[in-house]
């Protein structure tokens, strides 16, 4: 019987573990706009595409319908949410609060220096993909969450966790053909300088610049679709 027991445990746990590798799949193709904004989900293509059948994609459609990645519309159709300025102001304003939060913090920890030192290396990083989109886009956010992971408070890191997939999906919409990689690559050096130099006011007022203008860029975009501007 125990031998029974331990069969379907694993037959489970491989159905659970196969249902979450197919939910990350198509959640990273959403991010990265490899299945763009208002498309639908074709089971079947997404199941031939994945090697799998379909259950586990239905079950996948489901969880990003609850994850508020998919729209179910009439005939249970599935659809990619789309981007507006809506979710633009939405995730600045929580960026804005989490990220000045983060940066006060760690210089009333004393530690800026120690993170400009974790820094560099991903601007760096973001220099050698300048030319790939989708692949600086995500080091500019391995940027952004090194900052907030700094300070070491995991409901922090949690929220911040919560809408990075999102913000990265923005950024890849609407902001690498609106800004020159080498601006935002300046932009974080300006940051990391003053971490450096422990200038806490002016680490702050350069992320809100760095802020201000991505918000224009994203604005100019939508202005330009006639989305939501």
């Amino acid at each position: 019987m125990a031998g029974t027991a331990e069969r379907g445990r694993g037959t489970h746990e491989e159905r659970q573990n196969l249902a979450n590798r197919v939910y990350d799949e198509i959640k990273s193709r959403i991010v990265e706009l490899r299945l763009p904004p208002e498309s639908t989900l074709q089971e079947r293509a997404l199941a031939l595409s994945l090697g799998t059948s379909r259950t586990p994609v239905r079950e996948a459609i489901k969880r990003l319908a609850q994850d508020g990645w998919v729209l179910l519309r009439e005939q249970r159709r599935a659809v990619v949410r789309p981007i507006g300025m809506e979710d633009v102001r939405e995730v600045f304003m929580l960026r804005e609060m989490v990220e000045l939060f983060a940066i006060r913090t760690i210089f009333a920890s004393g530690e800026p220096r120690l993170l400009a030192g974790l820094l560099v290396p991903l601007i760096n990083n973001m220099r050698e993909l300048s030319g790939d989109p989708i692949a600086f886009i995500k080091e500019d956010m391995k940027f952004h969450t090194t900052i907030i992971a700094h300070v070491g408070n995991g409901r922090l890191t949690d929220i911040w966790n919560r809408v990075r997939d999102e913000v990265t999906r923005i950024a890849i919409y609407a902001l690498y053909e609106q800004r020159r990689p080498e601006a935002i690559i300046r932009e974080h050096e300006n940051l990391v300088d003053a971490f450096w130099e422990r200038k806490s006011e002016e680490t702050v007022e350069e992320m809100r610049g760095h802020f201000y203008k991505i918000y224009a860029a994203y604005e100019q975009k939508f202005r330009g679709t006639g989305e939501n501007a």
